[in-house]
């Protein structure tokens, strides 16, 4: 008897991660068990934990037909591997499970996904959403295709839920036949019956990546990404703009959820407290990734705490990443000059520094972590600038945000084996990039160039 293809990639999968690769493996980043880890289709809380549902290729850390990992956690941090969730095995998902959402079905996980009937490097058409269902939440059946695409409609995708005032909302991304991007919005008396109600967001340019819905005071909130045009990392990574949930057009346009290169399809979810956790995708499509000759390749974002409202939204990490610290110390106040070591070898570090930006006169000061990062404070310039090396892993250095007003400025820094996420000002802006240090060069020093920086306070925490 032959294995079904969902079994038989598992066994593919157990075998890989005995001779995955570990070099620029993530200490405290959710990374998958072995092959590639694509974008994050879902994160919410069923039962007694989250469950992350995200894009994945077991066979291979290269691109192919996409199954679903799916990943278990209580506290957001450490992540259990579940096995995987679904494979591409029936006829309308053969060329593979693309993106979708996960839902709590009066008690019952469901998934909603992207079902492909050719290879999505053929072919985007023949697109349809499915459903599949789990009695306990770690095994789940199909039950086949729910949605096709209206009339006119070339691309069908990405489809997220949502239950409110009795009934079921769903917004699915699609592209007309003449190449116009649409937001469609359906309404459902069950997740097998729907009715289109009204689309939105016709532009003639693509929005590129994915659509994450939260309901806030009667505004649909929809966040999509993709890479940035402008050679000074100023292109909103996300197009956030919210539209009316009556009239289903768009009345605002708020700003990007997070700057740099490194962070894509964006999604969030409601933790059992009443918190707005976000979490994303660190790989951009299209870049180099070194990580391929060890069986893996992709990483999510630290879970962050999203707050505000009326387009004006704060990030910080979740509550919960204090408790990776195992040893703090303070740093010394006071003016640097030079070059300042404050850790000979930073694998896994959260440094938290506060400038005095009125009282500093250096040309440049910030933080560098070995020969090939450097979080750059430039005043005369304006800009906080994030280089990293070698440039041809990083076609899109250096990334640059404007400076924020006032006379300091706070920089919560994360840094893990291949990665760099810095909070600035308490998250009213977020960077996010990949690093990937040599194995003998991971200095972490404060810096000055042609002047003196004053540093106010600072602290260093060790993280596991």
């Amino acid at each position: 008897m032959s294995l079904s293809p969902l079994y038989a990639a598992q066994i593919a999968l157990t075998k890989q991660m005995i001779h995955r690769g570990n070099a620029f493996y993530p200490r405290y980043h959710l990374a998958p068990p072995a092959g590639r880890m694509g974008v994050p289709h879902s994160l919410l809380w069923f039962g007694d934990r989250y469950h992350f549902f995200y894009q994945h290729n077991p066979l291979s850390a290269n691109p192919g037909r996409m199954y679903w990992g799916h990943a278990t956690s209580t506290d957001l941090l450490r992540w259990f591997h579940e096995p995987l969730a679904l494979a591409p095995d029936t006829e309308a998902d053969i060329g593979g499970c693309s993106s979708g959402c996960a839902i709590n079905d009066n008690g019952h996980l469901s998934l909603i996904y992207t079902g492909q009937k050719t290879s999505p490097c053929q072919s985007m058409a023949g697109q349809s959403l499915c459903l599949a269902t789990s009695e306990d939440g770690a095994r789940f059946e199909k039950q086949g295709v729910i949605l096709s695409p209206p009339t006119g409609i070339a691309e069908f995708r990405d489809p997220e839920v949502c239950f409110r005032a009795g009934q079921w909302w769903m917004v699915v991304n699609g592209r007309s036949d003449q190449n116009t991007e649409h937001c469609l919005i359906y309404r459902g008396n069950s997740l097998t019956d729907w009715t289109l109600v009204g689309s939105t967001l016709s532009v003639r340019s693509p929005v590129r990546g994915y659509a994450d819905r939260f309901i806030e005071d009667q505004l649909l909130l929809l966040t999509a990404s993709g890479p940035g045009d402008d050679p000074d990392g100023l292109d909103p990574r996300q197009i956030s703009p919210i539209g009316s949930e009556e009239t289903h057009h768009y009345i605002k346009t708020v700003p990007p959820v997070s700057r740099g290169q490194d962070f894509s399809a964006p999604l969030s979810c409601l933790t059992p407290d009443g918190r707005r956790i976000l979490i994303a995708s660190m790989q951009t499509p299209g870049a180099a990734i070194p990580t391929l000759p060890q069986g893996w390749a992709g990483y999510m974002s630290l879970p962050r705490e999203l707050t505000g409202s009326g387009g004006k939204w704060l990030q910080q990490p979740a509550r919960e990443v204090r408790n990776l610290r195992r040893q703090t110390h303070s740093l010394q106040a006071g003016r640097i000059s030079a070059h300042c070591v404050i850790h000979d070898n930073a694998l896994a570090i959260e440094a938290e520094l506060c400038w005095d930006t009125e009282h500093s006169d250096a040309k440049t000061y910030g933080l560098q972590l070995g020969s090939g990062t450097t979080l750059m404070i430039d005043q005369q310039a304006g800009w906080l600038t994030l280089y990293r090396s070698p440039p041809d892993e990083h076609p899109n250095d250096p990334q640059r945000i404007p400076l924020p007003t006032g006379s300091c400025i706070t920089l919560r820094v994360f840094i893990d084996i291949s990665s760099l996420e810095v909070f600035i000002n308490d998250g009213g802006q977020v960077l996010s990039a990949r690093i990937y240090p040599g194995e003998n060069d991971r200095k972490l020093s404060l810096y000055a160039a042609e002047g003196e920086a004053l540093l106010i306070r600072g602290e260093l925490s060790e993280l596991s």
